[in-house]
């Protein structure tokens, strides 16, 4: 497995307007745009994805109407699964919960947390 690309200034900045305003989706909606900018399948992958799960919502789902937005998020996810939940996981994490396209919630055990909480809760809305 390879790591991950470090992150660009402006991805640092972005990502911290998103910790600082959790609740708001114009600076996750600019991280899809720059990642789309970017370029790549994975980035592409990655931006639609974040753009989707805004369009539902914190609650993923809405209405009826919106299932074909809930499975081409699904789907995203299952593909990308490994490489977007892969730095969390090498460090502990058993599960992870995505909401608005980034990480939202995470299980751990405690030793994992206590290891790597502090970089976890600065580094994901």
């Amino acid at each position: 497995r390879t790591a991950p690309a470090p992150l660009t200034a402006d991805q640092t900045a972005l990502l911290a307007a998103i910790i600082q305003q959790p609740d708001e989706d114009t600076p996750r909606l600019a991280y899809a745009d720059l990642l789309e900018e970017v370029g790549g399948e994975s980035n592409a992958a990655r931006a639609e994805f974040i753009r989707l799960q805004c369009r539902l919502g914190a609650g993923g789902s809405g209405p009826p109407s919106h299932e074909p937005l809930r499975a081409r998020a699904a789907a995203l996810l299952q593909r990308h699964r490994h490489e977007w939940e892969g730095a969390v996981r090498a460090e502990g994490a058993t599960g992870v919960e995505f909401c608005r396209g980034f990480v939202n919630a995470l299980i751990a055990t405690a030793d994992a947390f206590v290891r790597a909480g502090g970089r976890w809760l600065g580094e994901h809305p």
